[in-house]
């Protein structure tokens, strides 16, 4: 049984990427001033800045996408190469989270 789309596959990729990229932000923004309290040991003004440096990055960063979109690349390719470029400071990120194992030799 053929059953054909009322839209084309492209469009469950975008809403799945544009929900994990919410997620991921939220997540994010959720323990940041946290983790540069808490962690890296940053005063609360320096955290507080910091915070709010990366939540107007976000919110402007954006833009350049939009123009690469209509100008460059067009919207699915763009959309697809910011798209690997969040994953690859997702994993950036988590990488330097994670503590270092120290295994005692044998």
């Amino acid at each position: 049984m053929n059953q054909e789309f009322a839209y084309p596959i492209a469009v469950f990729c975008i809403i799945a990427t544009e929900f994990c990229e919410r997620f991921a932000f939220s997540g994010l923004r959720t323990i940041l001033s946290l983790y540069l309290r808490n962690i890296l040991l940053f005063s609360e003004n320096i955290s507080t800045l910091i915070y709010h440096i990366f939540i107007m990055v976000c919110y402007i960063v954006p833009l350049a996408g939009a123009i690469c979109a209509d100008a460059y690349f067009g919207r699915y390719s763009t959309i697809r190469n910011f798209g690997i470029i969040y994953l690859i400071g997702h994993i950036v990120m988590f990488l330097a989270a994670v503590p270092i194992i120290n295994l005692s030799p044998m």
